[in-house]
């Protein structure tokens, strides 16, 4: 599909957005681009055993990089600023 999309073949794709933002900002900077709202918004997550010891860290962890930005500054990396 996405070769179909650089070569011309079909107008648009509909993908998850995390994957069309990433090839968007970086594989295909300038050549393809993003329009409209998104489609279906999900909330991604981590899968852990249910008594894991490590799933207070990572929650914490993840906040911490929303509080502080660097997970806006590693968002704008990877996948480009909305």
């Amino acid at each position: 599909m996405f070769s179909a999309l650089l070569n011309n073949q079909v107008d648009a794709v509909l993908f998850s957005a995390p994957t069309l933002h990433y090839f968007a900002a970086r594989g295909w900077s300038g050549k393809v681009k993003l329009v409209g709202p998104e489609f279906r918004k999900l909330d991604i997550g981590f899968a852990t055993p249910i008594n894991s010891p490590h799933r207070r860290e990572i929650n914490a962890a993840l906040l911490s990089l929303r509080d502080d930005g660097s997970y806006d500054r590693i968002y704008a990396k990877w996948f480009g600023s909305d």
